[in-house]
């Protein structure tokens, strides 16, 4: 009887490193996991990011009206250039000063809302339209109106996906020939 349980276990062990052996190599691909390319033509975005205008915002120094949003490929693949367009106005200017910051950035994506959005947006060029009167824009409304542009791009989504879409992160992404190429996770 001894012998017969002897063959018993070395049967029970050679299936179960069979199952083993087998079960890692014919475990079938899950949908929903593995990198997915989305390219999302830029005018597509322009309409997002329209539709979402004029942004209007009070702040200490003053009030910022965003005016304009573009899009374009950054100093680096995955950066971005975003020259925004905005109208700054307070006690000194009530009528009004036009200015353009322009930021280098990325995207980020939100699986809870499946939007995608600005990020880690830095400061590039600030300027002002009319000379003569940036003379009486003060240096912390200069610092704030990158502040709070910034502010306000990084928390609206530039493009919602749809529903059916499914991923977790961004893992690159480059712009090209008014094509927004999105590798996700």
């Amino acid at each position: 009887m001894s012998l017969d349980r002897r063959f018993v276990r070395q049967g029970i062990v050679a299936v179960s490193l069979l199952l083993v052996a087998t079960g890692c190599v014919s475990i079938p691909e899950i949908p929903g996991l593995g990198d997915k390319v989305q390219n999302i033509p830029l005018q597509e975005v322009g309409k997002s990011v329209k539709s979402q205008l004029p942004i209007v915002r009070k702040a200490s120094f003053g009030t910022v009206k965003i005016v304009g949003i573009g899009m374009e490929a950054g100093s680096k693949p995955d950066r971005l250039e975003i020259p925004v367009r905005f109208v700054l106005t307070s006690y000194e200017i009530p009528e009004g000063i036009d200015g353009m910051v322009v930021y280098e950035g990325g995207l980020r994506y939100s699986s809870e809302d499946r939007g995608l959005y600005l990020a880690g947006l830095k400061l590039r060029r600030l300027v002002f339209g009319n000379s003569s009167l940036e003379e009486y824009v003060s240096p912390g409304a200069k610092r704030g109106v990158a502040k709070v542009v910034a502010t306000e791009l990084a928390a609206r989504p530039i493009k919602r996906m749809p529903t059916t879409f499914q991923a977790t992160q961004i893992k690159d992404f480059h712009l090209e020939k008014g094509m927004l190429s999105i590798t996700f996770q």
